[in-house]
């Protein structure tokens, strides 16, 4: 084995062992906002029963309902986009909150 093989082994194992410790907190973040994903789908059943609610009684929707309901269906997809591996960009209340 020549010089430049092993200096390579060796980079390789560094840069493997620094990858365990990025997928190891990948994998907690991951944890983490699965359960805010999970808590942001109740979120949204209970303003889907409410938006309803106001269509029933008052014949219209609820507009502050329906920006809520689109913000809150927008953080799911950067949730569902991160924790499949989509994107490095954590979301909220890592980064802003979607609009």
């Amino acid at each position: 084995m020549t010089t430049k093989e092993l200096n390579d082994d060796i980079n390789t194992n560094e840069k493997n062992s620094r990858d365990y410790g990025a997928v190891f907190y990948r994998f907690l973040y991951t944890i983490l906002f699965t359960i805010l994903g999970w808590l942001s789908l109740w979120v949204l059943a209970a303003v889907i029963v409410l938006q309803f609610g106001f269509w029933v009684l008052d014949g219209d929707k609820n507009q502050k309902l329906h920006d809520f309901a689109a913000q809150v269906t927008n953080y799911m997809k950067n949730i569902l986009d991160y924790v499949s591996l989509q994107t490095d960009e954590k979301p909220f209340p890592f980064s802003k909150w979607p609009e």
